[in-house]
């Protein structure tokens, strides 16, 4: 008897903790993580049934779907509850084409203000699918920003890259560094355009990681969200009247935001943000024959088949009567 009761309380004392654990675990679910980052997302093959770290619920498998989806690789994620809903080849490298445009957004803002004007290279006035920029032309980030994510302008995202005082090869140096900051570990960037490069290439996964990151700039997230957008030049003499090249905005039910890629190597590709039943939803449709028939597909299969908890149950701890 002389360390019973010592190894009793201390017997005790482990069993609270570990009852408030499983307390704290049930208030926010093991796998909770902050939207701080760098962060993993989690695949269906390690938690197949979203019962750990979402409020989801499955009322059907995933296999049916893949026969209406004619993309290489797609990820849904609930940015509300941080889940996986649904996935095929999220690890698959493939070409991001203009997707590429939030990286260099996201990039020009953290090395530029806003208000800061930048001149038009010939080069970049000579771009393709461009916002019709002049050569000389000066211009506001917030305004080459813009054309890049609406019109997804290539003259806009090279002049934003050209601006670093180490040139296009310089900027694409930091849109790598914070890649790797963002553990975008399957990512990299050649160019800032998104043109096909065997070294600009990303997955379905990294790209949802990249638009839950970058939809935390407000104007970033506003931008992705326009159907149209007037660019000016620095003294107001010359606009460019631009719109989206997201045939979704405004026209399919949830759909709030989004950016488009074209090119012949990564055919189309779409990232979509959308609202259902008040959860955020990133739908990533990569490689696909017809991007805006998979993300519908999609949408329609999520609001059929996933059902959200509304009420927040307490851990039940069953107590012995004595």
């Amino acid at each position: 008897m002389k360390y019973f009761w010592s190894w009793f309380y201390f017997g005790l004392m482990v069993l609270l903790l570990f009852l408030t654990s499983l307390w704290l675990m049930s208030k926010k679910g093991f796998f909770y993580r902050e939207p701080h980052f760098p962060v993993t997302l989690f695949t269906q093959a390690e938690f197949p049934y979203l019962e750990a770290n979402s409020d989801a619920e499955l009322a059907v498998g995933f296999e049916e779907l893949g026969n209406y989806i004619a993309a290489d690789a797609y990820f849904v994620f609930d940015n509300s509850s941080k889940s996986v809903l649904v996935e095929k080849n999220p690890q698959l490298p493939l070409p991001p084409a203009s997707t590429t445009k939030l990286m260099t957004v996201f990039t020009a803002l953290q090395l530029y203000d806003l208000n800061e004007v930048a001149q038009v290279s010939t080069t970049a006035a000579l771009e393709n699918d461009g916002g019709g920029l002049f050569p000389l032309e000066k211009i506001k980030v917030k305004d080459l920003a813009a054309a890049a994510l609406v019109r997804s302008a290539n003259d806009a995202a090279l002049t934003l890259a050209e601006h670093h005082n180490q040139g296009e090869v310089g900027f694409v140096a930091e849109m790598n560094r914070r890649a790797q900051e963002l553990s975008l570990f399957s990512t990299r960037f050649a160019n800032p355009v998104g043109y096909d490069d065997p070294d600009n290439i990303s997955t379905a996964h990294d790209l949802a990681i990249l638009t839950m990151r970058v939809i935390q700039e407000k104007p970033i997230a506003e931008w992705m969200s326009l159907r149209s957008y007037v660019a000016e030049n620095e003294n107001g003499t010359i606009r460019h009247f631009l719109f989206t090249t997201n045939e979704l905005l405004g026209k399919e039910d949830g759909v709030v935001a989004g950016k488009t890629g074209t090119t012949p190597q990564a055919k189309e590709v779409l990232i979509t943000i959308a609202r259902i039943n008040d959860h955020d939803l990133i739908i990533v449709v990569l490689g696909s024959s017809d991007r805006y028939q998979d993300t519908k597909t999609l949408l329609h299969w999520i609001r059929d088949n996933i059902k959200w908890r509304t009420q927040e149950f307490p851990l039940q701890i069953p107590v012995e009567n004595r």
